[in-house]
């Protein structure tokens, strides 16, 4: 079951959505239920300016059946492990997103995002209750413009992305726990250049670094990454 409406009145803009469903899957003990509400606006207040915001909301239900063996599934493959019969993993998400986009000095835009997600699952396998959290923050700012060649418009971009996750995993019952922290920044640049005869050429490149901190023996590694296009 899927429901949606939008509306356009003047420089304001909003589009709601909602979503279920449900379903019993191939085995037993295997059903699946999920709904997701969505909500997002947006603001005018120029040629190409503009502010906006999202915001959702995910709810997934499912029921674990376990792993078969091979005589298990010759007697009935879809059948429940008889281990398994409580199992399930139960997640919950939510998400929001501002973002905004501003005409500069003449044909030069700012536009830029900032995210928030997290999402928190309790699972039960095993006879063992467990919980696995994650959450993410994400800055994308960027700068396009243009400009005359005599060969035609010339696009150039600058921008940065920065994200910090982090995770958990527990499983109280063993007093265990495992995390991580992430952080991964990049900047990147893209030239597109007009050629005769309606031909254009890019050029760009990137740099990206990635951090972790686990609590696995105070482990931290991390990696640095470039990439370059030519076309």
């Amino acid at each position: 079951v899927r429901a949606q409406g939008s509306q356009r009145l003047g420089n304001f803009a909003y589009r709601l959505s909602a979503e279920e469903r449900g379903s019993n899957n191939y085995r037993n003990h295997n059903g699946t239920e999920y709904r997701n509400f969505f909500g997002y606006t947006e603001y005018n207040y120029g040629k190409d300016s503009r502010v906006f915001g999202e915001a959702g909301y995910a709810d997934e239900d499912l029921e674990l059946p376990g792993a078969l063996t091979a005589a298990q599934m010759a007697q009935d493959r879809k059948q429940v492990q008889p281990g398994s019969k409580n199992d399930f993993a139960d997640t919950r998400t939510k998400n929001f997103r501002l973002g905004l986009d501003q005409d500069l000095i003449g044909d030069w835009k700012f536009a830029g995002e900032g995210s928030h997600r997290n999402s928190h699952g309790n699972i039960f396998l095993g006879g063992a209750a467990s919980t696995q959290d994650r959450e993410i923050n994400e800055l994308t700012p960027r700068i396009v413009g243009k400009f005359g060649l005599p060969t035609g418009l010339a696009q150039l971009t600058f921008g940065a992305d920065g994200q910090k996750a982090r995770y958990a995993f527990r499983i109280p019952a063993f007093a265990f726990t495992q995390t991580n922290n992430q952080e991964l920044r990049d900047l990147y640049t893209q030239l597109i250049v007009p050629l005769p005869v309606a031909l254009e050429a890019t050029v760009g490149g990137r740099i990206a670094r990635m951090d972790n901190d686990t609590n696995a023996s105070t482990l931290k590694f991390g990696d640095t990454a470039y990439g370059a296009e030519l076309g």
